[in-house]
């Protein structure tokens, strides 16, 4: 599962030299006196005990306490003869100053001091305390990667000839073949009424698609690349996590195509060997044939806001949540579009590292399910449906996931996983979330 995967990553990259959960000290007061059981043997008649809430200047075991106390002992207690009474307090609570104190253990009964006040001996034990806990320190992490399986032979795949890749993974992502020109860029084709460009893979082996080059193509396209503009590459190539970079008004896609997939592509010896079933029985053949670890992006649509959390009703006016507004949510696989489902019915769960560091990592921080977010947006609209997963997804209008800022870095990422497994990776940065 996907939640056990980005778990076991964020304990590796979180390993500190404490193993498991600490341990606190969650002991009371009479369980930190060491001869507790030994006041109630040495015939004292009660006991006294300080808790540590007794902080400097609430309460402090002094001479005069011990008058009065030994005063009211006597005017209580039956007879003339000599009395014991236990008491038990923090040892910086112990401030006697001008009666005379005994620590001679052989003549106490019980107790670490003893103070006597007229025929009444109080017999004195002091509460240890608590534990201090250690805090545990990182451990630098040793490298490790994420990955498929899968044995592929890499350096035939980067010697694909461009004629056979570029129809292939054209019709992988639905691509129209209509190659039109954006600001003196030629773009290979259209998904949907965006443009998309297949990047030269086999001619740029060596090179990987960054964020510079990102950049480059932004300023190539002259900021005229539409609301959204795909590109499409092997994963192999790509040399940042996310699925999706803003620049300006245009929202760069990456499609990444899998290892497997070029794999499969030069066993078959087919160019665009990517057959669509020719009946029923043959309907998953397309899957099969491109392994599991293809990752169809789901259709993921979602504004970042920022806005005053509401206690009891109230606005909070020093604080703020993160709140991403998830809009539209469609699974699109090889055997699904997304109008076969619902609105948020394939929706399994969304991943959050909340103070994303860049790079190719993802350290988990919030889980939110899809079973939580659709019931709480019921109970905000105030709307009962029973039923289904589906049906209750099906009416609402949106999704919220509410995160406080302070709970946030500069820079957040979510992955957003279909109940296929498949996932849709986006960053947001702090000054997105525009205050409402």
């Amino acid at each position: 599962g996907k939640l056990a995967i980005y778990t076991a990553q964020k304990r590796l990259l979180n390993l500190t030299t404490r193993v498991g959960a600490a341990a606190g000290d969650d002991r009371r007061e009479h369980e930190r006196v060491a001869d507790f059981a030994e006041h109630s043997k040495s015939g004292s008649r009660g006991l006294l005990l300080l808790f540590d809430k007794a902080k400097a200047g609430d309460l402090a075991v002094s001479d005069v306490l011990l008058r009065d106390l030994a005063e009211f002992l006597d005017r209580h207690l039956p007879g003339t003869g000599p009395a014991a009474f236990s008491l038990a307090c923090p040892e910086e609570k112990f401030q006697i100053r001008d009666l005379e104190v005994s620590d001679d253990l052989a003549e106490l009964k019980a107790g670490q001091k003893a103070v006597t006040v007229g025929r009444v001996t109080f017999q004195i034990s002091f509460i240890e305390p608590k534990a201090k806990e250690e805090k545990p320190k990182p451990l630098k992490t040793h490298e490790f990667v994420l990955c498929n399986a899968g044995i592929y032979d890499n350096e035939r795949i980067k010697a694909m000839p461009w004629a056979e890749y570029k129809p292939f993974v054209m019709k992988l992502f639905g691509v129209r073949d209509a190659p039109h020109p954006v600001h003196g860029f030629t773009a290979d084709g259209y998904i949907g009424a965006d443009s998309a460009y297949v990047w030269n893979y086999p001619d740029q082996k060596n090179l990987r698609l960054d964020e510079e080059y990102v950049q480059s193509l932004h300023e190539m396209l002259g900021g005229r690349a539409g609301e959204r503009f795909y590109v499409i590459a092997p994963v192999v190539a790509m040399g940042f996590m996310t699925d999706e970079i803003r620049l300006g008004e245009t929202r760069y896609t990456f499609l990444k195509v899998p290892v497997s997939v070029l794999q499969r592509l030069l066993e078959s010896g087919e160019p665009g060997a990517l057959k669509q079933p020719a009946s029923e029985n043959d309907v998953n053949a397309v899957i099969d044939a491109v392994g599991f670890d293809f990752v169809s992006q789901p259709l993921v649509t979602v504004e970042a806001r920022a806005e005053r959390p509401k206690e009891e009703g109230l606005f909070n006016r020093d604080q703020r949540d993160l709140v991403l507004r998830l809009k539209e949510f469609r699974a699109r696989t090889l055997a699904t579009d997304p109008e076969d489902f619902p609105n948020f019915a394939t929706l399994s769960m969304v991943l959050v590292d909340l103070d994303f560091q860049g790079g190719d990592f993802f350290s988990l921080g919030k889980v939110f399910w899809a079973e939580d977010l659709v019931a709480e947006e019921l109970k905000r609209r105030k709307k009962d449906v029973p039923g289904e997963f589906e049906k209750r997804a099906e009416a609402c209008e949106r999704l919220e996931l509410r995160i406080p800022q302070a709970e946030c870095g500069k820079r957040i990422m979510a992955i957003f996983v279909d109940r296929y497994g498949n996932e849709k990776k986006l960053e947001f940065r702090r000054e997105e979330f525009r205050c409402r």
